[in-house]
C-alpha cells in the first residue's frame, strides 16, 4: 500500500514571489533514486475530489534544489494554476517533479521516456492513492523538455490524463494516430529557434488526420519562450478542466 509522502515549507529567497510558499516540497523515493517535486495543495472539503495536474518543466529547470522547476522562466504554469482566482473556479492539486541535473525527461533520439519521466508517473500514482484526486479528472502539460515529456505520456498512457497542453515541444506523430487519446491543446510560437514550429505542426495535423480532438495556437512573432503568452490567452483554465476520462478503479 502506497504511503502519503512527507511534506514541507520550502525556504523561501528575498526575491521569490509570495505564490511560491505554496507549493509544498517533497522527495519522492524509489530505490537509490529520487525525485523532488513540489506541491500546490488547494482547499480540501471532506468527502469531495480534486482534479490533479502534473507540470513538466524544461531544461533549465533541473537540479536537486527543489525550486528552479517553478521558478523564472519555469514559473509561468505553477503560478497561473494556483493563482487565487484560478483556484477559486477550479481547485486542484498542482504537482510539478524535478529532473536530475544531466538528465532528460524522454530520449530525444526515440522519444521515449526515461527514468525520472517514469519516477514523474509513480509519483502521480502515488498521488491518487494517497490524496483526494478524481482519476478522471488528471491533466498533464510542460514547456520545450516538458512538451516533449508530455506527449510521450499522452501516448504512453493514453486512459491516465483526461488532457494535454504542450508549449513549444513534438513528439511522435505515428504514436499520436495510434495511441493519443485525450484532447490536447497545442501552443507554439512561428519563429522558434530551438524546437522548430513544425514539430507541433505535425502533431496538429496527425491528430486532426486520425480524427482526435485537437486544438492549436500559433503565435505569429513568438519565439521559443512563449510561456507568458499562453497563459494569458482566454479560457485555458476553463478548457483543461472541462475534459473528464471515463471513471477508472484503483486501489488505495
Amino acid at each position: 500500500m502506497l504511503e502519503k509522502i512527507p511534506l514541507e515549507t520550502m525556504p523561501q529567497g528575498k526575491k521569490d514571489p509570495a505564490w511560491m510558499a505554496q507549493f509544498k516540497g517533497g522527495l519522492f523515493k524509489q530505490g537509490s533514486k529520487q525525485l523532488p517535486f513540489r506541491l500546490y495543495e488547494p482547499e480540501v472539503v471532506p468527502g469531495q475530489t480534486y482534479p490533479l495536474i502534473l507540470w513538466l518543466h524544461g531544461v533549465k529547470g533541473r537540479g536537486d534544489d527543489n525550486q528552479r522547476q517553478i521558478s523564472a522562466g519555469n514559473s509561468h504554469a505553477p503560478a497561473f494554476f494556483s493563482n487565487p482566482e484560478v483556484q477559486k473556479q477550479f481547485p486542484a492539486y498542482v504537482l510539478v517533479p524535478q529532473c536530475p541535473d544531466g538528465k532528460f525527461w524522454i530520449n530525444f533520439t526515440n522519444l521515449r521516456i526515461r527514468r525520472p519521466l517514469k519516477m514523474a508517473m509513480a509519483l502521480v500514482e502515488n498521488a491518487l492513492a494517497t490524496l483526494p484526486v478524481d482519476p478522471t479528472r488528471v491533466y498533464v502539460g510542460g514547456q520545450s523538455m516538458g512538451a516533449f515529456a508530455t506527449w510521450a505520456l499522452l501516448a504512453e498512457y493514453p486512459k491516465t490524463f483526461a488532457a494535454g497542453i504542450p508549449v513549444s515541444g513534438g513528439g511522435s506523430t505515428r504514436k499520436a494516430k495510434r495511441s493519443i487519446a485525450s484532447p490536447v491543446w497545442i501552443f507554439h510560437g512561428a519563429s522558434d529557434p530551438i524546437v522548430r514550429v513544425v514539430r507541433s505542426r505535425e502533431m496538429h495535423e496527425a491528430l486532426q488526420a486520425a480524427g482526435k480532438s485537437v486544438t492549436y495556437t500559433e503565435f505569429p512573432n513568438g519565439r521559443h519562450d512563449i510561456w507568458p503568452a499562453v497563459f494569458t490567452e482566454p479560457n485555458v483554465a476553463e478548457w483543461l478542466f472541462a475534459n473528464q476520462t471515463q471513471a477508472v478503479k484503483r486501489r488505495r
